[in-house]
C-alpha cells in the first residue's frame, strides 16, 4: 500500500485476516478505509472478513457498523452470532437467530451448530430441544456434525438419555472421537463412572483413537471413583501407547488423585 500498490480482493482479505488474529485495532480501521476507498466494500466475503475482525478485536459496534450497511445480509448472520458467542452475549446471539427465522432468512445445519453454544452457556435446556425439533422438521439432521453438536450440547445442559439416545441412532462408522469423547465425558462428570470406561472400551474396539479429551474424561472418572490404580494406568496407556504428553489439566486432576488417596 505505502508503495502505490493497489490491494485487490485477494490481498485485502488475507490481510484483514491477519489483523483480526493480530487483534490490532488501528490497522483494522486503516485496511477498513482502504477496502473503502477502493470499491471493494460490496464483495460479501470482505464484509465477512471485517465483521470477524471487528467481532475477534471486541468491536462488536463496528462489526454492527457493518453488519447494517449490507444489503444481502445472507452468510453475515453466522458470523455475527458467532461473534456475540465468543463475547458472552448468549442471549443476543439467540435474539439473533430468532430475528433470522422471522425475517426469513435461510437456516441450515451450519447455523444450528453456531448457535447451539449459546444454549449450553446460559444452561437454556429447552432451547437445544427447540433447535433439535427444529433441525428434525427441516429435514437437516442428516448430517453427522449436526448431531454430534447436539449430542454435546445435551451432554453439557445435564440430559444424559437425549445424549445417550443421539449416540446410539449415530451409525458406528459416523462417530468420530468427539462423539466418543463427548459421551465417556457425561458419564464421568455426572458420576456414572461404570459407563465411561465401558464407553471407553467400545471405542476401543471401534477403532478410533482417543484425544487428550478422552483421557481427561477418564482421569476426572478415576478420581471421583478412587480408582488411583485405573488411573495410573490411564496415564501410561496415554503415554506409551498413543504419545501424548500429560496436559497442564491432566496433571492437575492427577495431583488431586495423589493428595486424595496418598
Amino acid at each position: 500500500m505505502r508503495c502505490g500498490v493497489r490491494a485487490d480482493l485477494f490481498t485485502s482479505i488475507p490481510a484483514i485476516s491477519s489483523i483480526a488474529e493480530l487483534k490490532c485495532l488501528e490497522w483494522g480501521k486503516q485496511i477498513h478505509a482502504h477496502v473503502i476507498k477502493n470499491g471493494l466494500d460490496y464483495q460479501v466475503s470482505v464484509h465477512n472478513s471485517l465483521i470477524d475482525m471487528y467481532c475477534k478485536s471486541n468491536q462488536l459496534e463496528a462489526a454492527q457498523k457493518v453488519f447494517v450497511s449490507v444489503k444481502d445480509k445472507t452468510g453475515l448472520m453466522e458470523l455475527k452470532i458467532k461473534g456475540y458467542i465468543s463475547h458472552e452475549r448468549s442471549h443476543d446471539a439467540l435474539s439473533l437467530f430468532n430475528n433470522m427465522k422471522l425475517e426469513g432468512f435461510k437456516v441450515d445445519s451450519v447455523t444450528i451448530i453456531n448457535v447451539l453454544p449459546a444454549c449450553v452457556n446460559i444452561g437454556a435446556l429447552e432451547q437445544v430441544k427447540y433447535l433439535h425439533g427444529f433441525s428434525v422438521k427441516s429435514s437437516l439432521n442428516s448430517t453427522s456434525s449436526l448431531n454430534s453438536a447436539l449430542l454435546i450440547s445435551y451432554a453439557k445442559c445435564g440430559c444424559i438419555d437425549m445424549a445417550r439416545k443421539l449416540f446410539d441412532e449415530e451409525e458406528l462408522g459416523c462417530k468420530d472421537v468427539i462423539t466418543w469423547s463427548s459421551m465417556s465425558s457425561t458419564y464421568s462428570k455426572h458420576g456414572e463412572w461404570p459407563q465411561c470406561f465401558e464407553q471407553y472400551n467400545k471405542m476401543m474396539q471401534s477403532g478410533v483413537k482417543p484425544d487428550g479429551v478422552t483421557f481427561l474424561g477418564l482421569l476426572i472418572a478415576c478420581v471421583n471413583s478412587g480408582l488411583v490404580r485405573k488411573g495410573w494406568e490411564c496415564l501410561k496407556e496415554m503415554r506409551e501407547s498413543y504419545g501424548y504428553q500429560p496436559t497442564r489439566n491432566t496433571m492437575v486432576v492427577w495431583w488431586i488423585v495423589c493428595r486424595t488417596y496418598q
